[in-house]
């Protein structure tokens, strides 16, 4: 089994997540604005975590927001530099403690709790409030469930593991942080697919 950052190093890999993609950015970008409804975000600093490509970061640029991407494949972020610009540095999960406390304004963390283990995972939403300022935004989405699904893509097995939005949710109030809790997004794009979940949450303070 290959860990997330081996599997999204491959360039080949990459070229190929791109591609699939494509048919999805313009979805993504309605999502990204419902999420920012009601939200004063023009000039706000805002950090995408676990960035890949970059379309994220470029869109909320596009919308005038001072926005940046980090992500731990080397292999993504060389793409996202090459695409949009020098938004973007490689950074791991487990290097989140380095990011400055009250550093940013909005935090987006789409899709990737999907790589994160239970064990880790009050650690990973830790640093997310903590590097977010009083009042600032998290942005979060992920799959819905229990345990872990395994996935295959170019020959190479992954692990993704699944959690439930209701106790995210709560660990994020215990955080200190305010749930919105008109979900902006809630869809099943196919029938074995898991359930995907968004969430938006504002720091007390």
């Amino acid at each position: 089994m290959i860990n997330p950052i081996e599997y999204y190093n491959s360039e080949e890999l990459v070229e190929q997540y791109i591609q699939k993609d494509l048919p999805f950015v313009k979805k993504g970008e309605g999502e990204l604005i419902a999420a920012l409804e009601g939200i004063p975000y023009n000039g706000k600093k805002a950090l995408d975590v676990g960035c890949g490509y970059g379309r994220d970061v470029a869109f909320m640029r596009s919308l005038g927001i001072d926005a940046f991407g980090v992500d731990g494949a080397s292999a993504m972020v060389k793409k996202a530099q090459e695409m949009y610009g020098s938004f973007f540095n490689v950074l791991t999960f487990s290097n989140l403690h380095t990011i400055p406390d009250n550093a940013y304004e909005i935090i987006h963390n789409s899709n990737v709790l999907v790589h994160i283990d239970e064990e880790d995972i009050n650690s990973h939403l830790e640093h997310l409030v903590r590097i977010l300022k009083p009042k600032g935004v998290l942005i979060l989405g992920s799959k819905e469930g229990v345990g872990h699904s395994v996935s295959k893509t170019m020959k190479m097995e992954r692990i993704t593991n699944l959690h439930s939005k209701k106790k995210i949710g709560e660990k994020l109030e215990c955080l200190g942080m305010e749930l919105i809790e008109k979900p902006y997004s809630l869809s099943k794009p196919s029938e074995n697919a898991a359930l995907l979940f968004k969430l938006r949450a504002i720091k007390l303070g």
